[in-house]
């Protein structure tokens, strides 16, 4: 996952923020990239949620903190 991290972040430093509507084709593919890597993104924390169950275990996905940053940034992307 830490390559789609980065890739995210490789994406969102290509975007031109200049064409906020996107109509330029490389900004449209862009969007698409960013729409992958969000499902991606999105199924990994279900996948977690549901292997390690959300809070109510020991080693449950909520309590960790590191899992709140995760899962703030998937419920905000």
């Amino acid at each position: 996952m830490i390559m789609a991290i980065i890739a995210n972040s490789v994406v969102i430093a290509m975007y031109d923020r200049t064409d906020r509507q996107s109509k330029q084709p490389f900004n449209q593919l862009l969007d698409w990239i960013q729409l992958g890597l969000t499902i991606a993104f999105t199924c990994e924390t279900l996948l977690k949620m549901i292997g390690f169950g959300v809070i109510l275990h020991k080693n449950a996905y909520l309590r960790d903190p590191w899992n709140w940053v995760d899962f703030f940034t998937v419920v905000v992307g």
